[in-house]
């Protein structure tokens, strides 16, 4: 079973389905946005992918059927870290391609909310009050919640950076905040890999 937590309108999963068309897998495709759920539906029924492919409208954290690989491609902010807190509990496994990372800022602290972008405003996320961050003990040994917080805004850049420098502090940010999460899922027991997309130019702005 494969749950792509923040589908949109299924323009990645939807492909695996069809990729896989012939193989025993079934898909669950979940996104807060009712418009996206509504237009993935019918993409999948002009792609007659009915039989292997269901969708949900909610968030991530309200879903709990079994997961045997989870997808968070794009999901911003401590969304991510939601969806990673569901696929560890289950010992499921997971690609996370995150974005959005200075909305992490929002999921700091004790609240049982977490505010995501959708659409260019931040609605709000419910979830278990169980995520810590740092996310993992080897960070939260070596940096405080407020240099994480600092953190997380430099490494919230979709463009180059002019300064000479900043720009690779910046990725520095990004790439210490994914090594972060993996490191949570490694004292879980997992092994993990990080990796980086292609350029710009072959996988848009983000």
């Amino acid at each position: 079973h494969i749950v792509d937590f923040g589908s949109g309108s299924g323009n990645s999963c939807l492909v695996f389905a069809h990729l896989l068309r012939d193989l025993p897998c079934r898909f669950t495709l979940v996104d807060i946005k009712p418009q996206c759920v509504s237009i993935g539906k019918d993409r999948t029924e002009k792609a007659g992918l009915e039989a292997s492919v269901a969708w949900k409208c909610g968030d991530v954290d309200s879903f709990d059927e079994k997961i045997d690989i989870g997808l968070a491609t794009h999901l911003c902010g401590g969304a991510t870290d939601v969806a990673l807190n569901k696929c560890i509990d289950v010992g499921a496994s997971f690609i996370a391609t995150p974005c959005c990372l200075g909305s992490i800022k929002f999921a700091l602290g004790n609240d049982t909310e977490v505010k995501t972008r959708v659409d260019g405003c931040a609605p709000v996320l419910k979830r278990s009050n169980d995520l810590t961050y740092p996310r993992s003990k080897w960070l939260r040994d070596e940096l405080t919640l407020e240099e994480y917080a600092a953190m997380t805004s430099l490494g919230d850049c979709t463009v180059v950076v002019a300064e000479e420098g900043e720009n690779e502090l910046r990725m520095k940010g990004k790439r210490l905040l994914d090594a972060d999460r993996l490191a949570l899922a490694r004292e879980a027991g997992y092994g993990t890999s990080l990796g980086r997309l292609g350029s710009k130019d072959e996988c848009g702005p983000k």
